[in-house]
């Protein structure tokens, strides 16, 4: 994905990894951050592989357990999601 978009592709596939595990592509940018792309890069792609798992699994439960069940996990997810992402962000600018 990085030789046909650059940047934007390591930040794709790490975005639709994220859909279903963050453990692969955490591994795969670790090796990767040491040679051929940026700390920086490999960092930002596991936040989004993560974000985008937490609101994946935050959906899962609104379609299994129902909206109620939903609600009751909704502030602790935007929490999560919250200092996981001003954390990150902090840390990578």
């Amino acid at each position: 994905m990085r030789d046909w978009l650059g940047e934007a592709g390591i930040y794709l596939l790490a975005g639709v990894s994220g859909l279903a595990d963050v453990d692969a592509i955490t591994i795969s940018m670790a090796r990767l951050g040491v040679g051929e792309i940026s700390i920086h890069s490999a960092a930002l792609a596991v936040l989004a592989a993560t974000v985008v798992n937490t609101l994946t699994k935050a959906s899962l439960v609104a379609i299994i357990a129902g909206s109620k069940a939903a609600a009751t996990i909704a502030k602790a997810i935007a929490g999560c999601l919250l200092t996981g992402v001003i954390l990150g962000w902090w840390w990578l600018y």
